[in-house]
C-alpha cells in the first residue's frame, strides 16, 4: 500500500514545522479537544519535579511538557528533498550534538526532544496513523556494551505522544554487524544484509497492528532501515514507515499521498 509520494518540487518546510508545534501544543492538552486523551500522568509529573529547560539556549521553554523552546523548535535544520521515510531533521547542530549526547552519555532528555518531534511530524507530515513502534534492534553484545538502545529509548517518547505501544522484541538482530560509519554505501547494505530476523512470536505480538513504525535515530543510506523492514514486511496484513530522527544525506522528507 502505497502512503506517501514523492515530489519534484522543493518542499515549502514552514507549514511543516507550524503544523508540528501546533500538533504537540493540541497533544499536551493547551488544545483539550484533542482526541488520544492527556499525557500519562507520570511523564507529566516528572515536569513538575524537573522543570522543563530548553537544551538548545537553556532558556525557559514554552512548550509544554518538552525541554525545546519556539524559536529553537524552529531554527533546527529540517529536511527538505524527495524521500518516502519518515525523517524530519538533517544530522547538523544542534541535533548531531543531541544524539550524541544521547548514545554516548545517555541524556534521556535529548530522547524525549526527539521522541516528542518524531512523533509531531509524522502527524503533520500526514503519514497513515500508526499502531505500533518497533525500535531498530542492537545486537545483544552492542546492547551489553552500552547498556541501552538509543533507539528504544527515542521509540518509548513517541510512543507516550502517540498513544501507541512500543515492541522491543518484535525485531531481532540476529548477528553483530560492523559499525556503518566505516564504510561505503555497497559495502554497507552488504553488511546488514540478512542481520536481522523475526521474534518466532512476531505475527502474535503485532496482534492486529496494521501500520508499523520502524524507528533509527540516523538515516544515511538507508541500508539498516532497509534490511530491518524487509524483515518486518513477511507479517502479514502489515505496512511499514521507516521512521529516523535524522538524515546526513541533504534531502531526505515525505510528502503524503
Amino acid at each position: 500500500m502505497a502512503m506517501f509520494r514523492a515530489t519534484p518540487e522543493p518542499v515549502n518546510l514552514e507549514p511543516l514545522v507550524e503544523s508540528t508545534i501546533d500538533w504537540l501544543d493540541r497533544r499536551s492538552g493547551v488544545d483539550h479537544k484533542q482526541t488520544l486523551g492527556p499525557l500519562p500522568l507520570m511523564f507529566r509529573w516528572g515536569f513538575r519535579f524537573w522543570p522543563a529547560r530548553c537544551l538548545v539556549c537553556r532558556g525557559d521553554p514554552d512548550l509544554r511538557y518538552l525541554d525545546l523552546c519556539r524559536r529553537c523548535l524552529r531554527e533546527l535544520p529540517f529536511t527538505n528533498g524527495l524521500r518516502t521515510d519518515v525523517v524530519p531533521l538533517r544530522y547538523a547542530p544542534p541535533v548531531d550534538e543531541g544524539l550524541r549526547a544521547l548514545k554516548f552519555h545517555a541524556d534521556w532528555r535529548w530522547a524525549a526532544v526527539f521522541g516528542a518531534l518524531i512523533a509531531g511530524w509524522s502527524q503533520a507530515s500526514g503519514a497513515a496513523p500508526i499502531s505500533l513502534l518497533v525500535p531498530m534492534p542492537l545486537h545483544a553484545a552492542r546492547r551489553a556494551e552500552r547498556g541501552f538502545n538509543q533507539a528504544a529509548q527515542i521509540a518509548r517518547f513517541a510512543a507516550i505522544w502517540l498513544g501507541v505501544t512500543v515492541d522491543q522484541r518484535i525485531l531481532i538482530r540476529a548477528r553483530p554487524t560492523r559499525p556503518q560509519t566505516t564504510l561505503s554505501a555497497a559495502r554497507r547494505r552488504d553488511n546488514v544484509h540478512g542481520a536481522f530476523e523475526l521474534h518466532p512470536d512476531a505475527w502474535l505480538r503485532a496482534g492486529e497492528s496494521s501500520v508499523i513504525a520502524l524507528i533509527d535515530d540516523v538515516r544515511t543510506t538507508g541500508a539498516t532501515l532497509d534490511a530491518a523492514s524487509t524483515a518486518l514486511q513477511s507479517l502479514p496484513r502489515v505496512s511499514i514507515q521507516r521512521w529516523a530522527v535524522a538524515s546526513t544525506m541533504p534531502t531526505n522528507t515525505m510528502r503524503p499521498a
